[in-house]
């Protein structure tokens, strides 16, 4: 089986295919009734923005957006 792709318009003028693993995390997280989160290599952090569970932390050395860009209640980037 194929996964499927979406395209996501991100940055302005710049199209990339992003995978279902958002969603698929967020389901995960709610059938385990997981609190938190930990994603290591955020890169431009379209996963990490979706993942709803109370406190994610994400780490990536090479962060390719702002920090700043990722911060919401319970979410930190290191």
């Amino acid at each position: 089986m194929t996964e499927q792709t979406c395209w996501s318009k991100s940055t302005p003028g710049r199209s990339r295919p992003i995978s279902h693993s958002t969603r698929r995390l967020s389901r995960l997280a709610a059938a385990i009734g997981a609190s938190s989160y930990l994603e290591v290599g955020v890169d431009r952090g379209t996963t990490f923005k979706g993942i709803e569970v109370a406190e994610k932390t994400g780490v990536d050395p090479d962060l390719k957006v702002r920090a700043s860009s990722l911060e919401a209640p319970g979410a930190r980037i290191e």
